[in-house]
């Protein structure tokens, strides 16, 4: 027996023999002895075993297998504490398991028995009528005892008992005393002789006694098959192992027989079991259905995502035109308010050019009024000097004769009868109209010019760039991979080329995301440096150009 640490053995059959009994405590790991204590005896004064009270035991004890109860240890009825100091029986107060035979001997029979007491005690048919434990094997948990019962206590025996079958016996221990504490009666011949006991339940078994296990709310006996049916050749068949053995458990609770109740479940779960095969079966046609129906359901599915993908195709065609539109709108949008203004400086210069003929008309009415004075002053008043030519001017003429113009212009206008007005507004109308169609055919013809130029120029950096490409090319390359904010290639805009493309890098424009993001403002600094240009840029389509480029780029 091992306990604390410590392996606990006997040497030596009896305290009476061979020097008696050797008890040993070693350490388990290096067999160390930690305690050894020796008994022998005891012997009276005549040299014979002490005999105990009424002359039923004797005071010394049998070799065999140590057990443990509490604070000491135990060899049969002799008690040991941990260190092997041997205790005398009379000072023993606390019952504990005791084997009369020994833990080893597995032969039961009448004079045999394990027992809860402080002592053995043999006498005269003493268990024929106790209740406390006396069985061939027992259990104990705590006032509560398990034991299987073949033959009963006692000092003789009239037949073979156990032919008539063995029984699973339970009982408990009762309080007796105000303090509830166990009490030997010396006088009682039952077994045990300590304490007090009423028996809980009993039923048969078909088996003997040679294992019992307590685990939780189950008891577990095993040993041969034992009937009282069976006739002496088959008993002695059993005993001798012959007919096998029998696991046999049973409730704590009351001794009802396990196995019964398993097989009883067993029925049960079998039934459960062909009713869950019919349910498994009906399922089985159900999930057959249910297959058929996700499979239609999958083509359905397919079908209906080659329709969606034709839909979501023809959206995202849609969309693409939305978005182009939208950037056409808003790239007119943009040139909108600087045409506005235009619109307004001009009729501005309308509204002046109206005054100014108003002024005209007013300046008109009054020579008319002057012309009528003098034609009336005296001709002699007029005095002429003399000029010479070379110091007039180219457009100057000297003469007499009234000027071609004015004698024309002006004399034709004031020579009109009602029709003056509408005369003369047409006049200075036209003159005007002049006016402006020479500026806008001078502007046209400096855009054409500086177009003419910057054509030259594309021309010439072209050359340039042919005659420099395999030189500039690794230049190009690791200042774009250099660069957190690589150039585009501004030349890939229509209207664009090296030189423009050059001069806009000389402004800061070197991305396609500048030139779509282009406000009026930068259009006119970008004007200001390509003269003649600013038509171009929205007559090409510089902006609606570089968004598409930008999303180009983006989505690669």
């Amino acid at each position: 027996m091992i306990r604390d640490r410590v392996a606990y053995f006997a040497a030596g059959r009896s305290s009476f023999l061979d020097g008696g009994i050797v008890v040993y405590g070693l350490n388990p790991s290096t067999g160390q002895v930690i305690h050894r204590s020796q008994m022998s005896g005891p012997y009276a004064e005549n040299g014979f075993p002490v005999v105990g009270a009424r002359n039923t035991r004797i005071e010394g004890f049998k070799g065999g297998i140590f057990s443990s109860e509490g604070d000491l240890l135990y060899i049969r009825h002799q008690a040991f504490r941990p260190d092997l100091t041997p205790v005398p029986l009379a000072a023993l107060k606390q019952p504990h398991l005791i084997a009369s035979s020994g833990f080893l001997d597995d032969i039961p029979q009448h004079r045999t028995y394990w027992t809860i007491d402080t002592d053995l005690c043999y006498g005269p048919n003493t268990g024929t009528t106790g209740a406390g434990p006396q069985g061939d094997i027992l259990v104990i948990d705590g006032d509560v005892y398990y034991e299987i019962r073949g033959y009963l206590p006692g000092r003789h025996s009239t037949k073979l008992i156990p032919q008539q079958g063995y029984t699973l016996y339970s009982g408990g221990r009762t309080v007796s005393g105000t303090d509830g504490a166990w009490q030997a009666n010396p006088k009682l011949r039952t077994v045990p002789r300590s304490g007090s006991w009423k028996q809980r339940w009993s039923t048969q078994i078909p088996l003997t006694g040679n294992a019992l296990v307590l685990a939780g709310d189950t008891i577990l006996a095993a040993g041969v098959p034992l009937q009282s049916t069976l006739t002496l050749p088959q008993l002695s068949a059993s005993y001798a192992g012959q007919r096998g053995g029998v696991l046999w458990t049973a409730s704590a609770k009351d001794g009802t027989n396990r196995a019964r109740e398993l097989s009883d479940a067993l029925k049960e779960a079998f039934e459960r079991r062909d009713e869950l095969q019919r349910e498994l079966k009906d399922i089985r046609s159900n999930l057959e259905v249910v297959v058929q129906q996700r499979e239609k359901l999958q083509s359905d599915m397919e079908n209906r995502e080659a329709l969606n993908d034709n839909e979501q195709s023809a959206l995202r065609e849609k969309d693409d035109k939305i978005s182009h539109l939208s950037r056409e709108l808003e790239n007119w949008q943009n040139r909108l308010p600087p045409l506005l203004e235009r619109f307004r400086e001009r009729d501005r210069e309308a509204a002046q050019l109206e005054d100014e003929l108003q002024v005209a008309k007013e300046r008109i009415a009054a020579l008319e009024a002057g012309l009528d004075d003098v034609v009336e002053e005296d001709v002699d008043e007029t005095r002429v000097e003399a000029v010479d030519s070379e110091t007039l001017g180219d457009e100057l003429d000297a003469s007499n004769d009234p000027s071609s113009m004015t004698q024309t212009g002006i004399k034709d206008v004031l020579a009109g009868d009602e029709d003056d007005d509408t005369a003369l507004a047409e006049f200075l109308e036209a003159d005007i109209d002049v006016d402006v169609k020479e500026t806008d055919a001078a502007e046209e013809a400096e855009e054409a010019a500086a177009a003419e130029e910057a054509a030259a120029a594309e021309e010439a950096a072209a050359a340039e760039e042919a005659e420099d490409k395999d030189e500039s090319a690794e230049v190009a390359s690791f200042a774009d991979y250099g660069s957190g904010n690589a150039h585009d290639d501004l030349k890939l805009i229509k209207g664009i080329g090296p030189a423009i493309e050059k001069t806009l890098n000389e402004l800061g424009i070197c991305r396609f995301d500048q030139i779509a993001e282009m406000s009026e403002y930068d259009i006119d600094r970008v004007a200001q440096r390509l003269k003649g240009f600013r038509t171009r840029i929205y007559r090409e389509d510089w902006i609606g150009q570089a968004r598409d480029l930008q999303l180009q780029k983006t989505a690669n």
